[in-house]
Order: structure tokens, then C-alpha cells, then sequence
């Protein structure tokens, strides 16, 4: 997508008109009925939020922040803006659903090595549009859009390429707040990623990229920088479906993102240990493979720093676990991966690179 910006307009016309048009797409309408459940009013060239129904007020609040990190350098090297925000939104959005809070509210702040009007409006309409399509259900069931409620824009000559991080705020009632607690028996169903979303990709700019460039072709569909700056994946439609039928039986959810793997300890606080298995349909991707290949790196490093193929893991009772597979295989590919196991805090998995069995 390419957006053309009217030149006469000087930096502070453009952030106080165009971001604000923006924005204010994902504001609640005056009049109608979830306005008399949250309202957002400007002040200035800022909003205020005020939150009026019962349950929204006294409802349980997390707030979580991520951003690209060293996706915006590559973002802005290939000018994908028109992508940018799909990736501080997954990495936050599905973060709270871990804990089954509904996001209902965002700020972004982003950061350009250049002043740069294009890259600007892509950037922010990337997320407005994301905003709009995964609405939340306000207590009184009425779908409206997340609410971008402001934001920060800065030009930093001593970074390479962008930064886009969101702060994003998810509400729940607290009865329905998912605390991690899986047991032994308990089953382990992966949930496809479509590529390397937005870990690992340091180690692939440091070691990598200076061999082989962005350009270089992984085979004729795609090149190494077009996997590398592909937009993580959002699972939390999916995962919302998944809580209709099976909220009771789900004994933990993890995104797999920093750490690769290890993030399985997160499904409990209970001494238990986890095993995946190497026989399930999530394989990982060509891009993987690739890694895998061109920087030597054994299996216990791949499977602690990328997520492998499978991008979110949900613990859960045993006897729905094929019930829920279906479910969750009407937006991704799904599987069941493991289990859960009595025993020291251990995680054992099959790798999916060779015939070796890693522990972290």
C-alpha cells in the first residue's frame, strides 16, 4: 500500500490532523449503546477514557507492553510499514488473553530513525485497522473496536530503521482470570505460527543477513526478508472461541515467543515437567530449516530462542483435548504436541531438526 502525504503540510499539522483521523476511527460514537458504557472525550490533543458500567469499573485490569525490536529495522530496510503494527499488536494482544483478559484499550509510541510522513500514516493505520477488525465485547455484549486513546511519535537519529512498541490493557472479571496451574495428565495443543513473528531475529541479523542478504531467494515464492518481516500471527480470535466451550477444562495458555520453548514453565507454578512430542502436524517452516542449516546452531539453541513452527501452546484436560483441537483448527492448524508429567520441572522435546531429545 502506498499513501500519498500532502507535502504543505508541516510536521505538527500532520500529527494534529492525520494521526488524530486515525485514531479517532476506533473511538466509540456518541449516542449509541456502548457509549453509555465507556466513553473517550478529547481534551486538547489528548483523550480521557471514563468507564461507566458496573462491571467494566470493578472488572480486573493488566496492562503489557512490546514493540519490534529488531523487526523494525527490517520493516524499514523492505518499507513494510503497511504491516508494522501487526506485530506489537500480536505480541501484546495475545500476551493478555494468556490470562484471558479482553484488550479493550492501546497506546503505541514509535520511533524513526528519519522523519518520514509515509511511514508515519502506514504505521498507524496498520494498527487503527487491526484495532478495528479483533473488537472486544463490552459487559453489556456490544462489539466495538479496541480504543487507541494516544500515543508518541519520535524522530532518533541514533537507531537503525524503527521502533514500534504498544502498551495495550485488557480487562476481565476476576472470577474469569485464568491463573496457570497445569497438572500432570493434562495435554499440550500447539497452535501453528506462520513463520518466525518476532523472536530470534537479532541472532539472524547478526549471523545471517551479512552472508546472505535480504535478498536472497528461499526458494521461488520468497526471499529472506520478506519470511523475516512477515506479520506475527493473532490468535486471539481463536483462543476466544476455544474459551466458549472449554474455559473450565483450560489449565494454561503461553505465547511462544522470547525463550523459544522454556516458555512452557509458564503453564504452572506446579512441579511438573513437559514433554513434546516430534510426531504432530506443526512442522516448521522452510525458514527454520534454514536457520538451522546456515548458522550450525544445535537443537537446544534453536528450540530455547524460535518458536519452531508452533507460535501458542494451551494446556488442557485431557478428555477435550481432541474437541478443542477442532475448534481451533477452524483459524489455524492445530495438534496436540505433548503432555504434561509428574516430575522434576523438565521439558523434554523431540526435535523436529533431527533425532535428538533436548532438555531445558
Amino acid at each position: 500500500m502506498t499513501i500519498l502525504v500532502n507535502k504543505v503540510y508541516s510536521p505538527e499539522k500532520f500529527f494534529g490532523e492525520k494521526i488524530r483521523e486515525i485514531i479517532e476511527e476506533t473511538h466509540i460514537k456518541p449516542g449509541t449503546k456502548a457509549a453509555r458504557e465507556i466513553s473517550v472525550k478529547r481534551i486538547g490533543k489528548r483523550y480521557s477514557i471514563t468507564e461507566y458500567s458496573e462491571p467494566l469499573r470493578s472488572s480486573e485490569k493488566m496492562t503489557v507492553t512490546d514493540g519490534t525490536g529488531t523487526k523494525g529495522y527490517l520493516i524499514w530496510a523492505l518499507k513494510k510499514f503497511s504491516e508494522s503494527g501487526s506485530n506489537p499488536f500480536a505480541m501484546t494482544v495475545d500476551d493478555l488473553y494468556e490470562h484471558n483478559f479482553q484488550p479493550y484499550k492501546i497506546q503505541s509510541h514509535l520511533i524513526l530513525q528519519e522523519e518520514n510522513l509515509a511511514a508515519i500514516l502506514e504505521s498507524i493505520s496498520s494498527l487503527k485497522s487491526l484495532c478495528v477488525k479483533y473488537k472486544w465485547k463490552t459487559p453489556a455484549g456490544v462489539m466495538i473496536p479496541i480504543i487507541i486513546d494516544g500515543g508518541e511519535t519520535a524522530i532518533c537519529n541514533t537507531i537503525g530503521g524503527m521502533e514500534f512498541s504498544v502498551t495495550a490493557t485488557g480487562y476481565a472479571d476476576p472470577k474469569d482470570v485464568l491463573v496457570p496451574h497445569a497438572g500432570e495428565g493434562d495435554t499440550l495443543i500447539g497452535i501453528s505460527s506462520n513463520g518466525i513473528h518476532s523472536n530470534g531475529l537479532t541472532f539472524v541479523r547478526e549471523k545471517i543477513l551479512p552472508r546472505k542478504g535480504l535478498d536472497y531467494e528461499l526458494d521461488s515464492n520468497s526471499t529472506l526478508g520478506t519470511e523475516l518481516v512477515k506479520p506475527t500471527r493473532i490468535y486471539i480470535e481463536a483462543l476466544r472461541e476455544l474459551n466458549k466451550s472449554f474455559r473450565k477444562e483450560i489449565t494454561g495458555k503461553v505465547h511462544i515467543t522470547g525463550g523459544g520453548f522454556s516458555k512452557l514453565r509458564e503453564l504452572s507454578k506446579k512441579t511438573v515437567s513437559y514433554e513434546v512430542f516430534k510426531e504432530h502436524g506443526l512442522v516448521p517452516q522452510k525458514i527454520f530449516q534454514f536457520i538451522y542449516d546456515e548458522s550450525h546452531m544445535n537443537d537446544t539453541e534453536m528450540l530455547s530462542r524460535f518458536n519452531c513452527g508452533i507460535g501458542y501452546v494451551v494446556s488442557i484436560k485431557g478428555d477435550v483435548a481432541r474437541d478443542a483441537v477442532k475448534i481451533l483448527n477452524k483459524y489455524y492448524s492445530s495438534d496436540i504436541i505433548g503432555k504434561v508429567k509428574a516430575g522434576n520441572p523438565v521439558i523434554r522435546i523431540e526435535s523436529p531438526f533431527s533425532k535428538n531429545v533436548v532438555k531445558l
